[in-house]
């Protein structure tokens, strides 16, 4: 089983260019009522559920956005997709009573993001809840 794992994974990883070129297929293909100009905004921080990740990601390629991901494995799977569409990605994530995810550094290096004038986005919710709790 565990080695079953590591090929999904593995295949995973090696197609995610060719979705990435997907999803900015979509992403650029798709008419939006109102397009947001996320590059006029500084500093902004964008919180979203887990289920809407994908209209952000859809949206916002190359656009300067900072993602904060967790540093699990399918963390790992987000960070890269999301790379490949053009954001810049910090890591770390919390879980109670475990300090070494990484969560105060992410969140000291966002804070310098945003004095930098960089959009950051996170999700408010965890990715084991139900929707919007």
């Amino acid at each position: 089983m565990l080695q079953m794992n590591k090929l999904k994974y593995r295949l995973i990883f090696l197609m995610l260019p060719f979705i990435g070129l997907i999803l900015r297929i979509i992403g650029r293909t798709i008419r939006w009522k109102k397009r947001y100009e996320f590059r006029k905004d500084k500093g902004k921080i964008y919180a979203l559920w887990h289920g809407h990740a994908l209209g952000l990601a859809l949206y916002g390629m190359d656009r300067g956005i900072v993602v904060l991901v967790s540093r699990f494995r399918d963390g790992e799977i987000a960070a890269r997709l999301l790379k490949e569409l053009g954001f810049e990605v910090v890591r770390g994530s919390t879980e109670e009573g475990k300090a070494k995810k990484g969560g105060r550094s992410a969140t000291l290096k966002l804070i310098e993001y945003l004095k930098e004038g960089k959009n950051v986005a996170i999700t408010v919710d965890g990715p084991k809840v139900p929707l919007t709790e």
